[in-house]
């Protein structure tokens, strides 16, 4: 098994990797979630070039969308992974065909290459949405607190969890996603999915020791099927409340015992985190920002070349170079990239990036009338093209080995939060979006309808292109 292979081959190949990494460019492409192969082809139109990796996101509402996963060849109605896994096989068919998920409208196009080419990255739940709870009753996940014990024999879950990891599994595999990434239960260090930590007592979140259990289980169950997926952990800057290195698994066991460090065998071959220029909005506010974003809410800040610079250097000091410091006052209370830089080093492990991108978090257009808005939080965000130069720097100076553009808008009634890149709006919501520019009046920027930030696009294209 892989496992025992790495325990007596680890150090040599990662010295190997030390060696030539040096040597080695970040890698680049965006996330199609939720498997919109639309994203990658526009992408490849966009930049003029092939993407090296892909990301998508996998959602279950209960473990029988999981444990299905495997009639992705069949015709009729799927569930949500096996569509989505349906969809991996027609981006790359002699067709070329795609369907979105509205209206199942078809999109004709072809990615530059085929699977095969490409590095893949999924994210694959730990948990279902819903659970059952002691009644029988179909609930949230987050609601119910002994699925943290699903690894147990002994747990009224284990059996259902253990089916649907092994069914996924052998679905990925039939896919021919074989090597693929599995960033499983990505985010952990948010607020918002049911794997979420929670060091305090007295709560359904999980502790890291549960999270380290849970990943050890699926870890295990699905290298059982297939021993040749990578995996990798996976944190978000930001909303930090705890130490992320607790949840870092290991497995204590004779078999997987590394003689070579004297230590126990990591379950995991990249650290990664999902970083977006959000200042304000997923990061620790100070005085500083406090002050900076009552001045600046007015106005959109960023048409304003000397403000934009001094503020990304605030948040670069803050979010890019933050070490974590929960415990006391220091230069950042942010579990900054720096910070899992080290962790990376400290583990002879890559970093990579799993999402990043733009914030614009605004209001649309409602009425015959009604003015576009943005509501950015402190500074930051928008159309920034610091942050894409800024962060294409920095992958290049830590050698961070990828990084996946998140290409999504989440359009729909009220707030909405934008992320992408691309001109056209190629995402499942493309139809509903405002076709208006979000720039002053006065701006050179103001006739541009069709893309929302485009000098973060022309940054994004610069980089790529230096490379």
């Amino acid at each position: 098994m892989k496992v025992v292979m790495r325990s007596v081959v680890g150090s040599l190949s990662f010295l190997s990797l030390f060696v030539f990494s040096a040597k080695a460019q970040t890698l680049q492409g965006p996330n199609v979630n939720p498997s919109n192969l639309a994203v990658l082809i526009e992408w490849e139109k966009f930049t003029g070039r092939k993407a090296d990796i892909i990301g998508d996101n996998f959602s279950a509402h209960t473990w029988d969308v999981l444990r299905d996963a495997t009639s992705f060849r069949q015709e009729g109605t799927l569930g949500a992974v096996a569509e989505q896994l349906r969809r991996w096989q027609s981006a790359f068919d002699e067709d070329g065909v795609l369907h979105f998920g509205e209206g199942d409208k078809p999109y004709l196009g072809r990615p530059k290459g085929r699977l095969f080419d490409y590095e893949l990255e999924l994210a694959i739940p730990m948990f279902p949405n819903y659970l059952t709870d002691e009644s029988g009753n179909e609930v949230e996940a987050s609601q119910v607190p002994d699925r943290w014990q699903m690894g147990r024999v002994d747990n009224r879950h284990h059996s259902e969890a253990k089916r649907a990891f092994r069914a996924l599994a052998a679905a990925l595999v039939h896919s021919g996603m074989t090597r693929a990434r599995i960033r499983l239960a990505w985010e952990f260090t948010g607020d918002w999915f049911p794997w979420t930590i929670d060091p305090q007592a007295g709560s359904t979140r999980g502790t890291a020791e549960q999270f380290k259990e849970c990943w050890k289980f699926i870890y295990l169950t699905m290298e059982e099927v297939n021993p040749h997926f990578e995996w990798v952990w996976c944190a978000t800057v930001g909303f930090d409340h705890f130490d992320p290195e607790l949840a870092f698994p290991h497995y204590p066991g004779e078999e997987f015992f590394d003689r070579g460090d004297n230590t126990d065998k990591l379950l995991v071959d990249y650290i990664s985190v999902d970083v977006y220029d959000a200042d304000g909005e997923c990061y620790f506010r100070d005085e500083y920002s406090e002050k900076e974003e009552s001045r600046l809410r007015p106005g959109y800040w960023n048409t304003r070349d000397q403000e934009r610079e001094a503020a990304f250097q605030h948040f670069r000091a803050k979010v890019f170079e933050g070490k974590g410091n929960l415990a006391q006052e220091g230069e950042s209370k942010t579990y900054g990239l720096r910070y899992f830089k080290t962790l990376a080093d400290k583990h002879k492990l890559p970093l990579a990036v799993s999402e990043w991108g733009p914030w614009a978090n605004y209001v649309p257009k409602t009425g015959a009338n009604a003015p576009v808005f943005l509501r950015s939080a402190a500074f930051g965000g928008d159309d920034n093209p610091e942050f894409i130069d800024g962060l294409f720097k920095w992958n290049q100076e830590n050698e961070v080995a990828y990084s996946v553009l998140f290409e999504f808008y989440n359009g729909g009634e009220g707030d909405t939060v934008d992320h992408t890149l691309l001109p056209g709006y190629w995402n499942s919501s493309r139809e509903n979006r405002p076709r208006v520019s979000l720039y002053p009046s006065g701006s050179s920027f103001s006739q541009i309808t069709d893309q929302i930030h485009p000098r973060a696009a022309k940054a994004y294209l610069r980089n790529l292109n230096e490379k």
